[in-house]
């Protein structure tokens, strides 16, 4: 080759390879190299990469998302996340939304980079619908003694964040653990996600699986196929400290999950001034503009759905003003819509006196209204009998009411319609109902 030639090969350009190529093939060859590698050494080796931030910078906040522009931003983020992954197909109105995200009964977690949404995720809390796992993975187990089940869904982080060691999944992760330990009132978080995944989950969160098989095709997902696990927020604290508790700062998940004292400045946490467990944001403006931009998602209700929605959402405020609510309104019978106002999520302690006894039935208060309570109960309760019955909405808010069995169910749930309420009780309903979106937004 002469020296023509070699000037010529040095002045061809240099081929530029893009980053997010560069990482992808590395991740791919890194899940290549461990698909064989026994799943108790390939855990170890995942935790082996944790790298723990205790004080992001300033620019990372954290919060529930509450404004049309923050939801539609994290649906959207969802919706290039999910296209990317094959979990979902196109959609005109560039979102993943689905009718859990319309529950009240849901959060949506963010996190903001210089005021820009660059992660998401879902808390969808248990309901009369189900969750959406529930569709090919048993967990009724989970519900035994009353306790309270959410599925953990639609993680997302934007492309140019990811692969960053967590530095927006983590802390997102400590929000999710902190919100759904003392604001959300669970006992489990559930969660599907694709196989791949599977090391991160069991590896790292400490996740149980549900099911040693895979599911090849989960519908919620397009298809794709799908494992599914469990995390037990009440063990969780002593399982973090056995396998994290010993290690060095930077890889101690128990300190980093389970600590209040950092990220304050990060991370915004609702007020509670009562058992509240639920943040409903979906005041009429919004509900009426995410399903403007979604119509395909109230023809794909069932019945059992849009009933649902209507319970949640039947005050005149939103028929007024949300086209889509007048248009269930017009697929269900009026007859089959629950009577006696908003109902309130709450987790609270009580007491129940049977007449003419000394000792108290310890139960737990479920949700209230102005008609009724539900609570939970160990032990079996005579339906139609008159009770005393003492909420304990805090420490030192202890209201009394006079209620009587009006139903139950097979998982010992009673629903107790109120027979003689206080000015006491009525003063924190109004106040209550106060906070309700669609108030808030008034």
């Amino acid at each position: 080759m002469n020296t023509k030639t070699l000037t010529k090969h040095r002045d061809m350009p240099k081929l530029k390879i893009p980053q997010r190529w560069v990482r992808k093939g590395k991740r791919k060859l890194r899940d290549w190299l461990l698909k064989p590698i026994p799943r108790s050494f390939r855990h170890k080796l995942v935790r082996s990469q944790l790298t723990l931030d205790y004080d992001p910078p300033k620019e990372l906040t954290l919060k529930i998302a509450n404004t049309l522009e923050e939801l539609e931003a994290a649906y959207h983020l969802l919706y290039r996340s999910y296209i990317a992954m094959g979990y979902m197909k196109p959609d005109d109105s560039k979102m993943r939304v689905t009718f859990y995200h319309l529950l009240p009964s849901t959060t949506t977690l963010i996190a903001k980079w210089k005021g820009e949404v660059v992660g998401t995720v879902s808390i969808f809390r248990d309901n009369s619908e189900g969750l959406p796992l529930e569709s090919e993975f048993k967990i009724d187990h989970l519900r035994n003694d009353g306790k309270v089940v959410a599925e953990i869904s639609s993680l997302a982080v934007a492309p140019h964040f990811r692969n960053q060691q967590g530095k927006i999944l983590l802390p997102l992760l400590k929000f999710l653990w902190l919100y759904s330990k003392h604001y959300f009132g669970l006992d489990y978080m559930v969660m599907a996600t694709h196989p791949k995944m599977a090391d991160f989950f069991e590896g790292i969160l400490l996740f149980d699986l549900l099911q040693k098989e895979t599911v090849n095709k989960y519908d919620f997902a397009n298809g794709c196929p799908a494992i599914a696990g469990a995390l037990d927020l009440n063990r969780a604290p002593d399982l973090y400290s056995a396998q994290y508790g010993k290690k060095p700062d930077h890889k101690n998940l128990y300190k980093f999950m389970t600590s209040l004292e950092h990220m304050t400045r990060n991370i915004s946490l609702p007020l509670r001034d009562v058992s509240k467990i639920s943040d409903p944001v979906l005041n009429p403006q919004i509900l009426n503009e995410v399903l403007n931009k979604k119509p395909d998602l109230v023809n794909s209700l069932t019945s059992k759905q849009m009933r649902i929605l209507l319970n949640h959402y039947g005050d005149d405020v939103y028929r007024d003003n949300v086209a889509e609510i007048r248009f269930l309104y017009d697929k269900v019978p009026t007859e089959d819509l629950r009577k006696g106002g908003p109902r309130f999520d709450v987790r609270c302690p009580g007491q129940l006196m049977v007449p003419f006894q000394k000792e108290g039935r310890r139960v737990e208060i479920r949700d209230l209204s102005q008609t009724g309570v539900k609570i939970f109960s160990n032990e079996t309760l005579e339906v139609n009998k008159v009770y005393q019955l003492y909420v304990a909405l805090s420490e030192f808010n202890v209201v009394p009411l006079v209620v009587k069995a009006a139903w139950q169910d097979d998982n010992g749930y009673y629903g107790m319609s109120v027979v003689r309420e206080s000015k006491k009780w009525n003063a924190i309903l109004e106040e209550l109902e106060n906070q309700l979106p669609h108030k808030l937004a008034s």
